[in-house]
């Protein structure tokens, strides 16, 4: 520690723990304009300069989260940052998660729902973030926060949305690529496969009891039931299908239009035989919603905002939940022999390549549609041709 106590080594991190409150200048001349500042709880590097001709003081990180070398390479990227049109509009991480938004919206990169659902996570898990300046957040506190995340899945759903954030900035990003590494989300087992686990003289393969816990519920409610039915059938999302509304749907095509999914992508599939079976003997619904539902708090006509899982009939232990009829859906495409993407164009997934005129030539091919296909399995493990 230098005698002058305003003057410390900026390159000495026991002189800088050892620093009492106060502001500190390098001890030297290779940080100018650069302030250590030592308060009660924390420490900070500060900046007071001209940047691009207007004199600024700027907060550039804090210690020992930042070696001085560090926090002042964070001067030029406030340079940057103000030196940009665009950017000196962004205060915060929040005004740049807004300007994602309008663009992936106006570009239909992600639907609203989806969007929506990011902010959530970003305000849970990332409000400290999101509440300051672009050029302050660095990768550790970006690692910080997703560290404290106890589900991954959302570590991934948070990452990503910071990313985008921080895309819409001419700014280096703290999220740099292989800088931050997260642990790859599980592949959750089904309900079902936990089931057969429990007893194991269950065959998994038979899935007469899923299909009985579905109808069961179609006994109880009609529509929630059928609402089971096109997402066993269809690997659909679940959102998607309990917003369906009838516009969307072609019976006598046996077509279903997905408008706006998780992904920001429309789409035309083809359905089955049992699905179409199933929506026509709904079909007398007065409501433009295909499972309409009364708001308790409004008392207005909206679609089924969700579906509990369903359990055993027998036993009543849970066996399948909304998402459990991706994956099902998916094993029986598999047996069906069909490729990835025609599964994954099915689903309504946008990482499926091809189109309406890839799925013809498929269906050409074989002499099948491929809904038709893996319908086939699906009545076979279920052991029924349902009757509506």
């Amino acid at each position: 520690m230098n005698g002058n106590r305003n003057l410390v080594n900026f390159n000495s991190v026991p002189d800088l723990r050892k620093a009492a409150i106060g502001t500190y200048a390098h001890d030297g001349d290779r940080f100018p304009n650069m302030k250590f500042r030592v308060g009660k709880t924390k420490r900070s590097w500060t900046y007071r300069g001209r940047i691009n001709g207007k004199f600024k003081s700027v907060v550039l990180g804090t210690f020992p989260d930042l070696t001085a070398a560090q926090a002042f390479k964070r001067i030029e990227k406030e340079k940057v940052h103000h030196g940009n049109e665009a950017t000196t509009k962004v205060a915060t991480v929040r005004d740049a998660w807004g300007k994602y938004r309008i663009d992936a919206r106006a570009n239909k990169r992600a639907s609203e729902k989806h969007l929506d659902d990011l902010e959530r996570k970003l305000d849970a898990y990332a409000s400290t973030i999101l509440d300051t300046s672009p050029t302050r957040v660095s990768t550790m506190n970006v690692r910080d926060c997703l560290n404290e995340i106890e589900s991954v899945a959302t570590r991934h759903h948070v990452k990503a949305a910071l990313s985008s954030a921080f895309s819409m900035l001419d700014i280096t990003t703290p999220i740099q690529r292989g800088k931050i590494k997260l642990a790859p989300v599980g592949d959750r087992a089904t309900l079902w496969e936990e089931y057969c686990k429990r007893h194991p003289d269950q065959d998994p393969e038979d899935w007469s009891p899923i299909w009985n816990a579905i109808m069961a519920q179609r006994e109880r409610n009609v529509l929630r039931g059928t609402a089971w039915i096109v997402m066993f059938f269809t690997g659909i999302r679940s959102e998607d299908v309990r917003e369906l509304e009838w516009s969307q749907v072609n019976l006598q095509r046996g077509e279903i239009e997905l408008i706006q999914t998780k992904s920001g992508i429309d789409r035309t599939i083809s359905i089955c035989d049992t699905v179409v079976r199933a929506l026509t003997a709904i079909q007398q619904s007065d409501s433009k919603f295909v499972f309409p539902t009364t708001s308790t708090k409004t008392g207005e006509t909206i679609h089924l905002d969700h579906l509990d899982r369903l359990k055993h009939p027998d036993n009543r232990e849970p066996i399948l939940r909304q998402h459990d009829t991706r994956k099902h859906f998916q094993e029986a495409s598999n047996e069906a022999m069909l490729p990835e993407n025609v599964m994954l164009f099915l689903r309504g997934d946008k990482s499926a390549k091809g189109g309406q005129k890839m799925l013809l030539k498929y269906t050409r091919r074989v002499g099948k549609t491929a809904p038709a296909m893996i319908e086939e399995v699906i009545l076979e493990r279920i052991k029924v041709t349902p009757a509506f």
